[in-house]
């Protein structure tokens, strides 16, 4: 047969010739790959009707009776491929027909599911045609239909069975690996990667969209947001809006939604609209999935079918099919429930790391000691733990200090820190040793019957005539104290009889005499352990890294150990006490880091400690680093919650300046304009302020925000 240049056959160019044939027909062609080392066959661009999908098959032609009565266009076969038609031929592999000795093919009577859910019975007969060297297997289908037949072939009935389990399988498959990805991928990212499963299986586009305040409905990534609940809308045009009228609507499942062009851009379904339109001229179709009734939904699964996103005429009240619907309503009822459990599990450990932070002290001064804390969770896990400190003023001038750690990174640790605690509040104003103190409290926990062990360390810090300090410790289990100054370090043994509550003897104390520049360092056990390394060389190097610090102060001292913390496996906390003076061996580390409650006086304080760095550092005091200071601080006090963190970096184009809070609203410039609210008045202006004095951006975190400014000095 001759071939015109592109090697499609000739008769195929005259399709309005043989198109008036009444019987349903269709041809496709099984296309030989080019190759460079055959002469015969030239290199040259696929022909433009060829779509090959199924092992080199392409569909070439049909006519407008098979359109009829397949109730598919030409157009669709083609963006289905020839994998359409498997089956066809009652349940021939299509690798039969490149024998070369198979010249006609008839099939026993097949059921055919047309896309609008008819189903009719066909005979289907195959003949060969001529065909050419780029073209070797050439097939002509004619279709002769039976309308209402009652012909169960059990041979067909197998082949349409065959494609129904084929479907359900493709289905479990795809569940099993949405499954997969809400247990390995994180949560600020599972839902883009689901609904790039769907797209890469069996869906032309998809996207998670959820309401967040401030920013309507738009595409959810992620669990992490702050999302908005159905219920908490008042805007009756938005409640009036289709999508939300799916979406609080008492059905659960799969609703098939067309949105016009020209919709309010302020409603939802523009939203919609914008995000899925290719033609911003012509309609959109989606389909809406929901996973519970009356608007208790988390958010919405938004789709289309291949057919939806090219816009072909189909009937939008059967599509899509049932084994999509179902596919799609199974994974948005698992990607809800997983969305529950993370919630419920967050605000559970929002709520312990709250109390956690609240038995925290805040980083008050000590008469006559550079004092300098931190706490730092174990963010891989829960963001809780068992790790506490106090530090408090007796009455008669002693300085105490407490901190503990019980085992565990999870609410029941938080509990057991919290009955420690109180234990250890009840009898500490009984004037007692430290010794004496840790005796009562074995006592007293034997009896709480707590189910987590802990470990502790009790000191008292009495000021001498001659400006140096007595301290006297009692450790039950705890890692060993590291007494810095004059260039060295080293461990603070003794006084060690076992963890809390199972002392091996009868508790004893030690006595370390501080003089003017030597410091004490405490902290738990995560700043030193680590899989694969030994207690003994941690502490080793902990010492080490102390022994050649430069810092001037218990700041500089804290940041040098934090450098060692970056990789921790667990929760921290560092308690370093100074005594001032001493020969100055250096600025140290150019870098420093505080926790600072969340209250009126913070920024102040931010303020002083950022001055009292920079001289330190022996850099200008620079207003336009404390004003930063300052303003960043106050944001965090005045919009954020929990404990507000300060870090300061010396960097070659600055001081970088980092704020960190608990509250992940990112900051927003607020524009002044007329006619607002009394409330409204007041903030939001110390961003434009930043933007005049340097740099300065934000960033998430997990358990809240940074935000940051980069000052020149």
């Amino acid at each position: 047969m001759e071939a015109d240049e592109r090697g499609v056959p000739q008769f195929i160019e005259l399709s309005h010739v043989i198109n008036a044939i009444p019987v349903p027909s269709l041809i496709v062609g099984y296309r030989l790959e080019p190759s460079p080392n055959d002469p015969d066959v030239r290199l040259k661009d696929p022909p433009p009707a060829l779509y090959t999908s199924y092992e080199g098959w392409g569909l070439l032609w049909c006519n407008e009776a098979f359109e009829e009565c397949s109730g598919w266009t030409f157009e669709t076969l083609k963006s289905l491929g020839v994998e359409a038609l498997r089956g066809v031929g009652g349940g021939y592999d299509m690798r039969d027909l490149l024998d070369p000795e198979t010249t006609t093919i008839d099939s026993d009577p097949l059921l055919f599911t047309k896309p609008n859910g008819d189903r009719l019975w066909t005979t289907i007969s195959f003949r060969r045609l001529p065909g050419t060297h780029e073209w070797p297997h050439l097939w002509l289908l004619t279709c002769l239909v039976t309308p209402g037949a009652q012909v169960f072939a059990d041979d067909a009935l197998a082949g349409f069975q065959s494609e129904l389990e084929r479907q359900a399988n493709l289905n479990l498959s795809l569940a099993g690996r949405v499954s997969e990805l809400l247990s390995q991928v994180p949560a600020e990212n599972v839902l883009a990667a689901i609904a790039d499963l769907l797209k890469r299986n069996v869906l032309a586009d998809a996207e998670f969209m959820a309401l967040r305040r401030g920013q309507g409905l738009v595409r959810s990534t992620g669990f992490i947001g702050d999302r908005l609940d159905l219920a908490e809308i008042k805007n009756e045009r938005w409640l009036a809006d289709p999508v939300l009228k799916i979406w609080g609507d008492e059905t659960v499942g799969t609703t098939v939604l067309t949105i016009e062009p020209g919709t309010d851009p302020e409603l939802p379904s523009a939203a919609v609209f914008k995000m899925f339109a290719t033609d911003p001229n012509k309609p959109v179709t989606v389909m809406v999935t929901t996973a519970s009734p009356g608007g208790r939904s988390r958010g919405l699964l938004i789709s289309q079918s291949h057919a939806m996103k090219t816009g072909e005429d189909i009937d939008p009240a059967t599509q899509p099919t049932q084994s999509i619907r179902s596919l799609l309503n199974l994974i948005v009822r698992r990607v809800s429930s997983a969305m529950e459990n993370y919630e419920l599990f967050h605000r559970e450990h929002v709520l312990a790391e709250s109390l956690q932070r609240s038995m925290l002290p805040s980083q008050d001064s000590v008469s006559g000691l550079d004092v300098w804390t931190y706490y730092q969770p174990y963010s891989t896990f829960a963001h809780v733990g068992g790790d506490w400190y106090d530090i408090e003023t007796l009455s008669d001038g002693r300085v105490s200090l407490v901190l503990g750690d019980a085992v565990g990174n999870d609410v029941e640790a938080v509990m057991a820190m919290h009955q420690i605690r109180t234990v250890i509040h009840s009898v500490s104003d009984r004037r007692l040793s430290p010794a004496e103190l840790v005796n009562h409290v074995d006592a007293a926990i034997s009896s709480l019957r707590l189910d987590r062990t802990a470990s502790l360390v009790v000191a008292v810090f009495e000021q001498q005539d001659d400006d140096s300090w007595l301290l006297r410790y009692t450790r039950a289990g705890h890692v060993p104290g590291v007494l810095v100054g004059h260039g060295r370090a080293e461990l603070l043994g003794g006084g060690s009889e076992g963890m809390l509550g199972y002392p091996s003897d009868e508790r004893t104390e030690t006595e370390v005499r501080l003089h003017p520049g030597e410091a004490i360092v405490l902290y738990t056990d995560g700043i030193v352990e680590r899989r694969g390394f030994a207690l003994k060389d941690a502490l080793e190097a902990l010492c080490r890294s102390l022994g050649e610090s430069n810092a001037p102060d218990a700041a500089g001292l804290g940041e040098e150990i934090m450098d060692l913390a970056e990789d921790a496996e667990d929760d921290i906390s560092v308690v370093v006490l100074r005594v001032p003076g001493g020969k100055s061996r250096g600025p140290g580390a150019r870098a420093r880091r505080w926790q600072l409650p969340s209250e009126t006086g913070t920024a102040m304080r931010a303020r002083d400690l950022t001055a009292r760095v920079l001289a330190q550092w022996g850099l200008p005091q620079s207003e336009a680093v404390l004003l930063a200071v300052s303003e960043l601080v106050s944001n965090a006090v005045m919009h954020g919650w929990g404990t507000v963190g300060l870090r300061l970096k010396e960097t070659d184009s600055g001081i970088r300046i980092e704020v960190e809070d608990a509250n992940p609203t990112p900051p927003r410039p607020r524009l002044r304009r007329r006619g607002r609210e009394p409330q409204d008045a007041i903030g939001g202006y110390g961003l434009h302020v930043l933007s005049r004095l340097g740099d300065w951006g934000w960033r998430p975190t997990s358990v809240g925000k940074v935000v940051w400014a980069r000052i020149e000095v």
